[in-house]
């Protein structure tokens, strides 16, 4: 992972986001997930992600009310497609090599407080 600045504010999103995240994902059905993949993917094409801090883009399928950032899209798509490759390391080594997938299982695992 490259270590500039941006890229750490990105990873500290993706975490943040991700911990959140994770868990409603899990609980929603397959095709609901592929769902929310495939407009994630869908809006990553109208701009770039990774520098749109402002809430520009919609992913109905997850919250139809709401605009999101790119960095909360980010982390719709890679925990989506986490959730679809069965959350399995091997399946998904992509995206465990690439993104803080490790790190929002921790949290997403830890005891509460």
């Amino acid at each position: 992972m490259n270590g500039s600045p941006e890229r750490a504010a990105l990873t500290g999103c993706i975490i943040f986001y991700g911990a959140a995240y994770l868990p409603r994902l899990r609980d929603l059905p397959r095709h609901q997930v592929k769902t929310i993949a495939e407009q994630a993917s869908n809006e990553s094409d109208r701009a770039p992600l990774h520098q749109m801090p402002k809430p520009i883009f919609h992913v109905p399928a997850w919250e139809p009310d709401k605009k999101l950032t790119g960095g909360q899209v980010i982390t719709l798509l890679v925990l989506s497609l986490w959730v679809l490759c069965g959350e399995n390391e091997q399946v998904a080594a992509p995206l465990v090599e690439s993104w803080p997938i490790r790190e929002i299982l921790l949290l997403c695992n830890a005891p509460r407080k």
